[in-house]
């Protein structure tokens, strides 16, 4: 299947729970100190417009797609804070990408790329804080590039 760029044409083409599943984000709030763009729906489709009009690479941009489906089922309040959290969300989202490789696969992605995206596009923003060792090996794991590309781009955006 081609990946066509626009959002919506592309998750049209998931079977309709994950479509749901995704569309269900507009009801999952997050912290507006990160994302003042609001609810999660709308911060993916903001993450993955951004990626779209810099490359075609179909990895990165079904991780656009799948990167923070997780949140609605981690989300809730931080019981130290007192704010909304979403601890965990990245590996729920990594299980889903493995639950549906067949739609990673229809649209010619790796599945395993997008997984490893997904699992770790939090922990590149601690990159910096590492031990010098560890950056070097996070650094050089296969995924690394087009890691670095995603979170370019997966950051908070504009206010409504």
């Amino acid at each position: 299947m081609k990946m066509n760029k626009k959002f919506d044409n592309i998750i049209n083409k998931f079977p309709s729970d994950l479509k749901n599943r995704i569309l269900n984000l507009k009801n999952v709030d997050q912290r507006r100190d990160f994302h003042p763009e609001g609810d999660v729906l709308t911060h993916t489709k903001l993450v993955f417009n951004r990626l779209a009009k810099v490359t075609d690479d179909i990895d990165i941009l079904l991780a656009a797609v799948f990167h923070d489906i997780g949140k609605d089922s981690t989300t809730a309040i931080n019981p130290k804070t007192g704010k909304l959290s979403a601890m965990g969300h990245e590996k729920v989202s990594a299980s889903l990408v493995n639950f549906h490789q067949d739609v990673i696969k229809d649209f010619g992605g790796n599945t395993q790329m997008v997984h490893d995206i997904e699992l770790n596009h939090m922990k590149i923003h601690q990159l910096d804080k590492m031990r010098p060792f560890k950056q070097e090996r996070f650094r050089s794991m296969n995924f690394f590039d087009k890691l670095n590309k995603f979170s370019q781009a997966d950051f908070g955006g504009f206010k409504k």
